[in-house]
């Protein structure tokens, strides 16, 4: 598997979840102490997604263009509700 096919998968991995989200009415997250992506700040999620870029450097950068717009899906005239 070449660097392109891995960013390949990666963003299609992505725009699925995206589009997943996009659509959902309702969200559940169970990943114990950590904060979910969708609620982070700014600030917080690029200081993750640098982190994250050691070891997953397509996911990251991927992750990190594309949460501004998943977070959309929180201030849609309706919103998804959140369950933690």
């Amino acid at each position: 598997m070449t660097m392109v096919d891995t960013a390949e998968v990666v963003l299609a991995d992505a725009l699925a979840r995206f589009l997943a989200e996009a659509a959902t009415v309702t969200i559940r997250c169970h990943s114990g102490p950590n904060l979910p992506e969708l609620l982070m700040t700014p600030a917080t999620a690029r200081v993750m997604w640098k982190f994250r870029a050691q070891y997953q450097p397509a996911i990251a950068s991927v992750g990190a263009e594309l949460l501004p717009r998943r977070q959309a899906v929180l201030r849609r005239a309706s919103p998804a509700r959140m369950t933690l």
